[in-house]
C-alpha cells in the first residue's frame, strides 16, 4: 500500500469522527455519556451551551485533519506547513491510541469498563499510525 493511501484511509477516517462529532450534540445528555464526556453530559443536562460549542468546533479540527491528510496524499492543493501539521496529527492520534495499554490493563485487572473506550484507542491509533506510515512511505 502507498503512503498516498494511508493518508486518503486516514482522511476519511477523519471525516467520519468529524461527522460523528458534528451528530453528538443532537443526542443530548445521553450522547455525551456514551462517548465518555460525563462533564459535558453534566453541562448540557443544566443547558449549558459549552458541550455543543466544544463538540462543534472538535468536529471542524477533525475536518481539518482531514484536509491535511488529502493535502499530505496530494489529492487537494499543498496546505501550509503540511509536514510539521501530519507529524503532529499522526503524533496526537498515536498518543491517544496508547491509552489502549491502560484499557487492556483495566479488563485485565478485571475492573468493569466500558468496551467502547478500548475500541476507541485503537481507532485512535490505527489512525495515527495510517498518518505516520503515510507520511514515511511518501518519502
Amino acid at each position: 500500500m502507498t503512503g498516498k493511501r494511508f493518508l486518503i484511509l486516514a482522511a476519511c477516517a477523519n471525516f467520519a469522527i468529524a461527522l460523528l462529532h458534528a451528530v453528538i450534540p443532537f443526542m443530548g445528555v445521553n450522547g455525551y455519556i456514551y462517548f465518555g464526556t460525563s462533564e459535558l453530559a453534566l453541562l448540557e443536562s443544566q443547558g449549558s451551551p459549552v458541550p455543543e460549542i466544544a463538540t462543534w468546533f472538535l468536529a471542524l479540527v477533525f475536518a481539518g485533519f482531514g484536509f491535511y491528510c488529502l493535502s499530505g496524499a496530494g489529492t487537494i492543493r499543498r496546505l501550509p506547513l503540511l509536514t510539521p501539521a501530519l507529524w503532529f496529527i499522526g503524533g496526537i492520534y498515536t498518543l491517544r491510541g496508547l491509552i489502549l495499554i491502560l484499557d487492556i490493563q483495566r479488563f485485565l485487572s478485571g475492573v468493569i469498563y466500558p468496551m467502547r473506550q478500548p475500541f476507541f484507542s485503537a481507532v485512535a491509533l490505527v489512525i495515527g499510525l495510517m498518518v505516520l506510515v503515510g507520511i514515511n512511505l511518501k518519502k
